[in-house]
């Protein structure tokens, strides 16, 4: 029944599009290569099919997972993370200049004479000053607000924030598939860019390619396992009713939707370290001439937790794990997909400048930098208002609705 259901959605969608497609195009002034009937029937048929055959994918890994929101996951990386590593990982000629390219790479170090390593005397001159008498000890003063401790009971403001934090960690410790998620999200990251490193082909003069870049390929295989790590944080509440527990025990909603998101940046920020540091290591070993830049691991440490709380903000605002998930995976992948069959460089540039994938990741280029169509810290600017838009949209629909 899915099944057929997708293949008729998909041959409506699918005829739509190739013909009033065609001719936007073409009024467009774009070139459109001619097709005959039976080429154009074929290319509807197959694309619904190939829809048909996805939706089956997707109901059976649900079936065997017992999980919506992580079938939907797997299902997405299986479809379209292949065709998106063929397009903008490895293409036929670099966008971003190499390290041994004009004005590519690493600045090398500054001129200075370097200091020794080991301990290093004191000036012959110089002597410590003999102890004099300080005179009398004064009494104490507070300098500053008290903390909470011994003497002093914490406001009940804090006392809710304390309470929120210890019960969203104690949630998110105790759910069976944290740690599972933690452990995919460091496995598939090192994973893929481990893969996409050995299939780099490198000439004996040089990759012509952004290696550190390569080498972080992975996280945009990560980003998924984040983004429903951080949709089940609350997804997981909603399809079962324990919101309403939730909000019970503490009826200030913004509080509850804080102190989630610090929990999931703490967590996605633990897990990602090691994501990151393990695909530039596995970079490194496959891909000798790598030069790391703090920058890329750093950005892409920050890029994961962004994800992480764009995930939390849009399942508080759909109030459905599948299709939050949906959502966030949709945003992630399908503007670097346009991006790749738009044949108007503006609007390409435009494209990979809005998406929060393409205009994220530009903190991993560590070449030609001004061959990127968005400066490093300012897509993940972009990135951060996706996310920012996302917890305050779902903040806004939570403190106005019954849960």
């Amino acid at each position: 029944m899915v099944g057929a259901v997708a293949f008729v959605t998909g041959l409506v969608a699918a005829a739509v599009a190739v013909v009033f497609g065609q001719r936007v195009l073409r009024g467009n002034g774009v070139y459109v290569h001619p097709a005959t009937t039976p080429t154009e029937l074929r290319v509807i048929v197959g694309t619904a099919a190939l829809l048909a055959v996805a939706a089956v994918l997707a109901l059976g890994l649900g079936t065997l997972l017992r999980r919506g929101v992580t079938a939907v996951a797997i299902a997405v990386a299986v479809i379209v993370l292949p065709y998106l590593l063929a397009m903008t990982v490895l293409p036929d000629g670099a966008a971003v200049a190499a390290a041994g390219e004009p004005g590519g790479g690493v600045r090398a170090a500054a001129d200075g004479d370097a200091v020794p390593a080991g301990r290093q005397p004191l000036h012959a001159g110089e002597r410590v000053l003999p102890p004099r008498p300080v005179g009398r000890l004064r009494g104490a003063r507070r300098v500053g607000r008290p903390r909470p401790g011994h003497g002093r009971r914490p406001s009940p403001a804090e006392e809710r924030v304390r309470s929120a934090l210890h019960a969203e960690w104690t949630k998110l410790r105790t759910s069976p598939g944290t740690l599972g998620l933690a452990l995919a999200v460091i496995v598939s990251t090192v994973g893929s860019s481990a893969a996409v490193a050995a299939a780099t082909g490198c000439a004996p003069g040089g990759c012509g390619q952004d290696l550190t870049r390569l080498s972080l390929t992975g996280v945009q295989v990560g980003q998924a396992v984040v983004a429903v790590l951080a949709v089940l944080v609350i997804g997981d509440e909603y399809s079962t009713g324990m919101v309403r527990v939730t909000l019970t025990a503490l009826p200030l909603r913004t509080t509850v939707l804080a102190a989630k998101a610090v929990v999931v940046a703490g967590v996605v920020a633990v897990t990602a370290v090691p994501a990151v540091l393990g695909s530039l290591t596995v970079g490194w070993f496959i891909l000798p001439e790598q030069e790391v830049v703090p920058r890329a691991a750093v950005g892409s440490v920050l890029y994961l937790v962004l994800i992480g709380l764009l995930g939390l903000g849009t399942a508080t605002a759909a109030r459905n794990p599948a299709a939050a998930s949906g959502i966030v995976l949709g945003l992630l992948y399908v503007f670097p997909i346009i991006a790749q069959v738009v044949t108007d460089p503006g609007w390409r540039r435009h494209l990979q400048q809005a998406g929060p994938m393409s205009a994220g990741l530009a903190v991993q280029a560590t070449g030609d930098v001004d061959a990127v169509p968005i400066g490093p810290w300012q897509g993940l600017g972009v990135l951060t208002l996706w996310a920012l838009a996302a917890l305050l949209t779902g903040g806004l629909l939570l403190a106005r609705h019954d849960a």
